[in-house]
């Protein structure tokens, strides 16, 4: 299991783009001096809580004002950090469920300080040229080192549910609920850096337009897994890390008359290395539409089974027009998806 640490560096930039004072030394991390305690022991769930203290600039300092209003840009500022100092005391809650397939982080803080970057930092110990992530209906390979046109020091991307670096008999995923940014470091490493927190003060770099509420003053929380695999599961690593986005669910109902069996799947389906999407409603025919895609290069057998949803299965285009019958055998209707395929599904009423 890797270890994890916290990690704290200035921020002289906008929303949209980081870039970090030249004056600013390497990144403060907190001290040796933190506090580790058990608070859950039972059998299904253990969890340790962590608190780091560590004392940090409350601000830049006063040349960041004048160069905001003057316009100068982001990777020409000088501005370095105030003088006055302000404590940011973080608890991280570490847990491992008896059933659970990875470790579960929960950090909450309260911020007291503006125009600051607040990082986790996951070494994974794989060196690799890329990495991968979750974005729009794929999982994307990128480049762990930017191209030499790419003059700022930092190479934060946008993330969806997760990032993940791996090699072969190696792997570590980090997911994530809401937390977009993410760095996978030039350190030999492959840490992979997510970013609890960007306290910035201006939006864009056209002009001048103020955003104090984007300092997130007060109290912030954060919540992550760590899924290490060993390169060739990755894909359930994925699973799971979409699985994080959405807990689990329960309703009790009452005693009451119904169509539907005692236990029932409304959706039962079988892919290695597929991706469920979203199960909706077309708006024109009012049919249940699934949606997968393919998160590998290879081609994939998508086994779907509609019991309660329909009586006959149809492939559909993205924009959720007919086009040809899936035979169904046993219930089951069966489709091969090409690599990177998105592939949507529709259920005759």
């Amino acid at each position: 299991m890797p270890a994890s640490a916290i990690t704290k560096t200035s921020a002289i930039s906008a929303t949209n783009i980081y870039s970090s004072s030249p004056k600013a030394t390497r990144p403060l991390r907190p001290s040796r001096g933190r506090e580790i305690r058990l608070v859950e022991d039972t059998p299904f769930r253990a969890s340790f809580e962590v608190t780091h203290r560590l004392p940090i600039p409350a601000q830049a300092d006063d040349l960041l004002q004048r160069e905001v209003q003057t316009m100068v840009p982001f990777l020409k500022r000088k501005a370095g950090r105030s003088g006055e100092m302000t404590e940011l005391s973080i608890v991280t809650r570490i847990s491992l469920e008896r059933s659970g397939r990875g470790v579960k982080i929960h950090a909450k803080y309260v911020n007291t300080a503006k125009d600051h970057r607040l990082r986790m930092l996951f070494p994974s110990g794989v060196a690799a040229d890329t990495h991968f992530v979750d974005s729009v209906l794929e999982v994307a390979e990128r480049d762990t080192t930017p191209a030499p046109e790419w003059v700022n020091p930092s190479n934060c991307q946008h993330q969806q549910a997760f990032v993940d670096v791996h090699a072969s008999g190696r792997g570590l995923t980090i997911g994530n609920k809401g937390l977009n940014e993410y760095e996978v470091l030039r350190d030999g490493q492959g840490t992979i850096a997510v970013t609890l927190l960007r306290a910035v003060g201006e939006l864009g770099d056209w002009g001048v337009f103020p955003t104090p509420e984007a300092q997130c003053l007060g109290p912030n929380e954060a919540e992550l897994i760590i899924l290490p695999h060993n390169g060739s599961d990755r894909f359930d690593a994925y699973t799971e890390a979409y699985r994080f986005q959405v807990p689990l669910t329960a309703s009790q109902t009452d005693v009451h008359a119904g169509t539907l069996p005692p236990v029932c799947d409304m959706l039962e389906w079988e892919g290695k290395g597929l991706a469920f999407s979203n199960l909706k409603v077309n708006e024109d025919r009012g049919e249940l539409v699934a949606r997968w895609y393919n998160m590998s290069d290879s081609p994939v057998a998508l086994r779907i089974r509609h019991d309660a949803l329909g009586s006959g299965l149809y492939a559909s285009t993205i924009m959720e027009d007919r086009r040809e019958d899936i035979a169904t055998e046993d219930g089951a209707g069966k489709v091969e998806l090409r690599g990177f395929e998105i592939f949507t599904a529709g259920f005759d009423r």
